[in-house]
């Protein structure tokens, strides 16, 4: 907590002579809602084992299957952190001698894309409105199609789609969520339901809309990206198919055209070798040496 403190107070110095813009920690600071003491909480769920120092697991909600209603494994945990901010808890300060009454702020929650559907209930992200940081940039499906895509340009210019500068996107929580959940709410059928979420992006109300606001970030400010798993994972899974020239694809285009396909063949095989021979120069803490992809490749985890 100390070192939360003095890190805050050293930012908060680096803006005033910057004239940055602070963030909505800050914000949550300098407006009294976080306070000296106070503890700053970060819920993450996910499906690996953590041995780290300060990642405290609460609890373990047993598979293989994924929870039907992950609501109902939350709701104890959070119905206890509900009850320690309103009362405080007690804390002694060995350092100062001196004991402290906290109130916990729950300042993020995550998980990854798939898993974020359940926290924040929002749709997923192959939906039309699938953003989890619910900026209201809509996506767009083929013709015929069921996926949406966050497409920013439009390779048609018959179409009416129009182009969104990626330095031009909307700002996290731009979307209405509290006018869209009141229509959610509303809905007195299940055509009408539908059509809304398909709208809004909003399929129930989220677990975090129970707590008091005064020790969270308003929903859905409170919920954070994915980036861990489009950068290592997603991405790769794209391009090295892409760059490999083995992309599944329409039946109107043709492989033939792809300039970009280029690791194929000789190409391929020498580039895996080029990665197996970076073996010596990798750190420990890289678990084990990357595989020829040529030879062995199944999983976005592959160098």
């Amino acid at each position: 907590m100390a070192w939360r403190e003095e890190r805050t107070q050293k930012i908060l110095k680096e803006l005033k002579i910057s004239g940055g813009i602070p963030d909505q920690y800050l914000e949550a600071y300098q407006s009294g809602q976080i306070k000296d003491g106070d503890s700053v909480l970060m819920l993450l769920i996910d499906e690996e084992w953590y041995q780290k120092k300060y990642v405290i697991p609460r609890g373990i909600i047993p598979g293989p299957k994924k929870p039907k209603n992950l609501n109902s494994f939350l709701f104890p945990g959070l119905h206890h952190l509900c009850a320690i901010k309103t009362e405080g808890l007690v804390i002694w300060n060995g350092a100062q001698q001196v004991s402290f009454t906290s109130h916990p702020f729950l300042f993020i929650a995550t998980a990854d894309g798939p898993g974020m559907a359940f926290l924040t209930g929002l749709v997923g992200h192959r939906s039309k409105m699938g953003c989890h940081l619910y900026c209201g940039l809509p996506g767009w499906h083929k013709p015929g199609g069921l996926t949406y895509y966050p497409a920013l340009l439009w390779p048609d210019r018959t179409d009416s789609h129009p182009d969104i500068p990626i330095d031009e996107l909307p700002a996290v929580g731009s979307f209405d969520y509290k006018t869209n959940l009141q229509h959610i709410i509303q809905c007195r059928n299940m055509a009408k339901y539908e059509q809304t979420w398909l709208e809004t992006g909003i399929t129930k109300p989220s677990i975090f809309c129970g707590f008091d606001t005064d020790h969270i970030l308003l929903v859905p400010l409170c919920f954070s990206s994915d980036i861990m798993h489009v950068a290592t994972i997603n991405i790769g899974d794209l391009l090295i198919p892409l760059w490999r020239g083995t992309f599944r694809v329409d039946p109107m285009d043709n492989k033939f055209t792809w300039d970009w396909a280029v690791l194929t063949k000789d190409a391929w095989k020498a580039h895996g070798s080029i990665i197996t021979s970076t073996t010596p120069f990798l750190l420990g803490s890289f678990d084990r040496p990357p595989h020829k992809p040529a030879e062995k490749i199944n999983s976005g985890y592959k160098a």
